[in-house]
């Protein structure tokens, strides 16, 4: 009878508790809100434990354009927390060539300052020059896309690698 009593537990911490820990939003010991994978819950408090561990690991969000035009400038992603991007690459398949570039915006998606220069994306694996000018993100801006020139344009697949401050 108590083995199972005890698988009756253990599958019911698997069922509600794990996912609740590894999947969805919390509140971080600074009061932010974290999300994804890396984030846990040791207490099942709902205040993420393990931020603090996030300092340092490269982190990267990733999206695709399928052929571009010269007004593709569209808002990508609010960063939840202060970010530093530390490299940007993209590769551009069946298509000649896209100029383009990350802006920081406000909490309005509003005020774009560049991140870099642009990048130009050939049909190769292509990044940024490894100096960022702008890449300290503050926690609540928003993350912009803009087109500059398209040359016979195909899907283009761009990478954002970033760390938390």
């Amino acid at each position: 009878m108590k083995k199972i009593l005890y698988l009756w537990i253990l599958f019911i911490l698997i069922i509600f508790m794990i996912p609740y820990n590894i999947y969805g939003e919390f509140e971080s010991k600074d009061g932010s809100e974290v999300s994804g994978v890396f984030a846990y819950d040791l207490d099942h408090n709902g205040v993420v434990d393990g931020v603090d561990d996030l300092g340092g690991i490269t982190l990267c969000k990733s999206f695709t354009i399928y052929n571009a035009v010269t007004s593709d400038d569209f808002l990508i992603w609010k960063t939840p927390v202060a970010i530093t991007i530390t490299d940007i690459h993209g590769v551009l398949q069946s298509g000649t060539n896209v100029v383009g570039g990350l802006d920081e915006c406000d909490s309005d998606g509003a005020n774009p300052v560049a991140v870099d220069a642009d990048i130009t994306f050939d049909g190769g694996s292509d990044e940024d020059d490894g100096s960022l000018t702008n890449g300290g993100i503050d926690a609540g801006d928003w993350i912009k896309w803009h087109t500059t020139s398209v040359s016979s344009p195909g899907y283009l697949t761009v990478t954002i690698y970033y760390t938390i401050d």
